[in-house]
């Protein structure tokens, strides 16, 4: 078993990928190890949405145009409920955005052990507009999306 420290080290952020699509079974490994990620009062405040159609990564690249972005094999967007995430009583703090962010650094942690190099981008502002089509409710916002 890998220590947190050495995981951390091997961490980084890719600027290119392979052609090689991510199997069913890696994916399911990535997504088991969010699934067990702690979350406040265990809401799991999230959804997460695997992006591999060429038409909705399309739209996902037309947020966030970039060579090393738009060779990604697939696309997982972290959507937050806000409607559903447990909010801190004596400040009204809601931790869907904290529970999202551990989630997703499940799936990095997940991905380190060897199944695909990892980039995660925050800078889809544009993203807002296109979500309805990709799964989005009036209770979600973005997370974060990892290629």
């Amino acid at each position: 078993m890998e220590s947190m420290l050495s995981l951390s080290c091997e961490r980084f952020s890719a600027r290119k990928f392979t052609a090689e699509p991510v199997s069913q079974e890696d994916l399911e490994y990535i997504m088991k190890c969010v699934r067990m990620a702690p979350s406040a009062c265990n809401k799991q405040p999230w959804r997460w949405l695997v992006v591999r159609s060429e038409a909705a990564k399309k739209q996902l690249q037309a947020c966030y145009d970039r060579e090393w972005f738009r060779t990604a094999p697939l696309y997982i967007v972290g959507l937050m409920n806000v409607k559903e995430n447990w909010v801190r009583k004596y400040d009204n703090y809601p931790h869907g955005a904290i529970d999202v962010a551990i989630a997703a650094e499940h799936l990095c942690l997940a991905v380190l052990d060897g199944l695909l190099l990892l980039s995660v981008s925050h800078h889809l502002a544009k993203l807002q507009t296109i979500l309805a089509e990709l799964g989005r409710d009036e209770r979600r916002n973005l997370g974060c999306v990892l290629s």
